[in-house]
């Protein structure tokens, strides 16, 4: 079709990396030709630990080691102060039992205010402590913290067991002590049990980590709390920051654009889901006019893949190749569903001879984890991009000289590719270009 992609298939070596930083610790080279670098090329192991750091937003592209020096610090601090906090608060309670009054808010407190009323310059710590004493949202929210704290253990444990980083057990000597603050019986805080018959199994310190960054965030972020998923989504970082505080921080940043996959109405979902349907209606007519014969043009069977930027269909080192990509992409906000789509173009002859209804088209997506190339799929997504991006400006063009007419009858425009859609349509493929 007349576009190649840019992809080097060399990834960037430490050496070059690090000549890359200047006198005071800043790097020479701007976010843009940076980003742009890591996009075609990805970067090797050994500094993707520094890297990572740039790209979740950690510390800003053009910062000096002492501007990231203080960062780091102040990241320290706010982080134990909050994991603190939330441990005394988690120990108090499991202390008191689930039917004590802590649970409850006296009438006392009972006074008025709405969840969010906190001032908004005040740390994180300082408005937990103002929703429990000032709007007597105190049983609130142990309530949810505790529930949190729970769904969050039970995910651990089953969260990629088999790779190094998290696998296997320590002994109980092996617990780091408590913060201060912190009550010593940490059942809920430091540890989860198990007995082998013979003896007392912990969880290992990188699965510990893994728990206390989640319950973490999920008291900063405390609207939203935690989703099952959300541990599915840190893993890759953990393992590959390694610090729990920096890895909290890069948490936050990667939410920040992930949160939105975790609503409750799942809002975000199905926008994302209404792109790519539109995506593959506009650039590949044939396979959607196969996938609404199917009643599988609601794309549910693609529901996992979004909603964990493709975490379960990749082992670790092919995820965290494909991660760093749709974290440096400039051009779009939304390579992942370009990557989504890619997938299903590349298979698209198999799934229109072989899958004939919803199910197998859900079990035949379902089948490629553990199956697709990497670096081939980044590829055939690059070039997609670039020909919807080319297609889709034609288009535009059109419409502005008044050669693609709306007919009122039906509310959509018939454009020269022989593709009718409304304009709420085009203007939703319009944000597939919306810029990172």
């Amino acid at each position: 079709i007349g576009v190649n992609h840019e992809r080097t298939g060399k990834p960037v070596s430490a050496e070059y990396w690090l000549n890359l930083y200047a006198s005071e610790g800043q790097l020479s080279l701007s976010e843009s030709e940076l980003r742009d670098l890591v996009f075609h090329s990805g970067v090797e192991d050994d500094i993707r630990v520094d890297v990572w750091k740039y790209l979740l937003r950690v510390y800003d592209w053009d910062s000096t080691e002492a501007e990231r020096n203080f960062i780091k610090e102040t990241n320290i601090s706010e982080y134990l102060a909050l994991k603190a906090h939330w441990k005394t608060i988690l120990a108090e309670a499991e202390a008191a039992g689930p039917q004590s009054p802590v649970f409850e808010t006296p009438p006392s407190q009972r006074v008025g205010g709405h969840a969010g009323d906190e001032k908004e310059d005040a740390d994180v710590v300082t408005k937990i402590k103002d929703r429990k004493y000032r709007i007597g949202l105190y049983s609130y929210f142990i309530i949810l913290m505790w529930a949190n704290a729970k769904k969050i253990e039970k995910d651990v444990v089953r969260t990629d067991r088999t790779v190094p980083f998290f696998s296997g057990y320590d002994s109980l000597d092996a617990i780091p002590p408590p913060l201060p603050g912190a009550s010593n019986s940490d059942s809920v805080m430091a540890r989860n049990t198990e007995w082998d018959g013979q003896s007392e199994l912990v969880l290992s310190i990188n699965l510990a980590k893994l728990r206390d960054v989640l319950i973490s965030y999920s008291v900063w972020e405390f609207e939203l709390g935690y989703v099952q998923g959300m541990n599915d989504l840190l893993a890759p970082i953990l393992a590959v920051v390694g610090d729990e505080v920096e890895s909290f921080a890069a948490l936050r940043g990667y939410m920040s654009d992930m949160k939105y996959n975790f609503y409750r109405d799942q809002s975000g979902m199905k926008v994302q889901l209404r792109m790519l349907e539109l995506l593959i209606r506009f650039m590949d007519p044939v396979l959607f006019a196969h996938l609404e014969q199917t009643d599988s043009s609601n794309l549910f069977c693609c529901f996992r893949w979004l909603l964990l930027r493709f975490k379960r269909e990749f082992n670790f080192d092919d995820i965290m190749r494909l991660w760093e990509v749709f974290w440096a992409c400039r051009s779009t906000k939304h390579f992942h569903l370009f990557f989504a789509f890619a997938i299903m173009n590349q298979h698209r002859r198999q799934m229109i001879a072989n899958c004939r209804a919803f199910d197998e088209t859900l079990k035949y997506i379902n089948d490629l984890s553990g199956k697709i190339n990497v670096e081939e799929t980044l590829e055939r997504a690059e070039i997609l991009f670039l020909v919807f991006k080319e297609n889709f400006s034609k288009i535009t063009e059109e419409i502005e000289k008044e050669v693609v007419v709306l007919d009122y009858e039906t509310d959509e425009r018939k454009t020269n590719f022989e593709i009718k859609m409304k304009d709420d349509e085009i203007l939703t493929l319009a944000g597939l270009l919306e810029p990172n």
